[in-house]
């Protein structure tokens, strides 16, 4: 079993999602990663409809593929997004691999 990067990602304090209306429609979530001989990173942009960015990056503390990366930050900013409430999610990413 391939460990998991820490996913329980909780805005931080100085984050202001008060004022973020319940009943909100589609989120866009970008997503990307970044992969070389020092390891491997990716990140990800949650947009409100309103415009608002959340954004998160994050390292793999274990060897992926480029094709598991895109996945594990396709699936952090899922989590991300469920836990800000998030209705319904649109992603974007240049993974053919993760979109399709």
């Amino acid at each position: 079993m391939i460990p998991h990067p820490n996913t329980s990602v909780a805005p931080s304090s100085n984050m202001k999602f008060s004022g973020w209306p319940a009943d909100c429609k589609t989120w866009i979530l970008y997503t990307d990663r970044a992969s070389n001989q020092a390891g491997c990173r990716a990140g990800i942009v949650l947009i409100y409809p309103k415009g608002i960015e959340y954004s998160h990056c994050f390292r793999f503390e274990f060897k992926v593929t480029n094709n598991e990366a895109e996945y594990e930050a396709m699936l952090t900013g899922m989590k991300v997004a469920t836990q800000l409430r998030a209705d319904y999610l649109l992603l974007r990413s240049d993974s053919q691999l993760v979109i399709n």
